[in-house]
């Protein structure tokens, strides 16, 4: 199973080339200029699109979950839209969640969406136990992605025979290194207590996300 390959892209479309209807989310797919897909997603619920799965040829889930910060939430009655940027044919909607813990589509790709989110709590727990805790004495302009990353290699040393969870803690690290850089020139006890409170915020939410990810593995 992989990681979703999408990005939000807001573009437009050409030629309708196949729609799929169903409540309570609208699927549309097109073909772009370059073979790329074109997706939309229409939410026609009451309640927070959280996340999406959809399958391609080589039968690869790809998911994209506000949860795990791979997607941006939809509002109800609003559109969300992504471009796929690979050449695939036999793209097909699987699944969906909703804020409220209900879910829609294939029993299997919600399963596989789940463990996605529990990959990220557990791995959010093992980060937490394995980032810096100070930097007293530090100024800018301290190199604090290398510090970052030399955590990141103990992380990825205790999980290294689980893929999924390796994906969840580089995934994490990702983030903390973007915002690392937006925090360029901050002192480095400040930039660590931020990513703290990011990563423990974080692992508030999923742990509060539903469905329940108690008992998902």
């Amino acid at each position: 199973m992989k990681y979703g390959l999408m990005v939000l892209c807001y573009i437009g479309f050409i030629g309708l080339a196949y729609t799929q209807s169903a409540d309570p989310i609208k699927v549309t797919m097109t073909k772009g200029p370059r073979g790329e897909t074109n997706i939309v997603f229409e939410n026609n619920s009451n309640v927070m699109l959280t996340a999406v799965a959809l399958s391609t040829a080589n039968s690869d889930l790809h998911v994209s979950d506000s949860a795990i910060k791979h997607w941006d939430a939809i509002q109800p009655g609003q559109q969300g839209k992504m471009v796929y940027s690979e050449r695939s044919e036999n793209i097909e909607f699987k699944a969906a969640i909703f804020g409220d813990g209900t879910t829609f589509g294939d029993q299997a790709a919600i399963h596989e969406m789940l463990l996605q989110r529990r990959a990220t709590l557990d791995g959010l727990g093992i980060i937490l136990q394995h980032l810096p805790i100070d930097a007293k004495g530090s100024t800018p302009p301290t190199p604090m992605l290398p510090l970052f990353g030399r955590y990141r290699t103990e992380q990825l040393d205790i999980v290294k025979n689980d893929n999924q969870m390796r994906a969840a803690i580089i995934n994490v690290n990702l983030i903390i290194q973007r915002q690392v850089q937006k925090m360029a020139g901050e002192l480095p006890d400040t930039i660590i207590a931020a990513i703290t409170t990011m990563l423990r915020d974080w692992q508030a939410a999923l742990s509060n996300s539903l469905p329940s990810l108690t008992g998902i593995q």
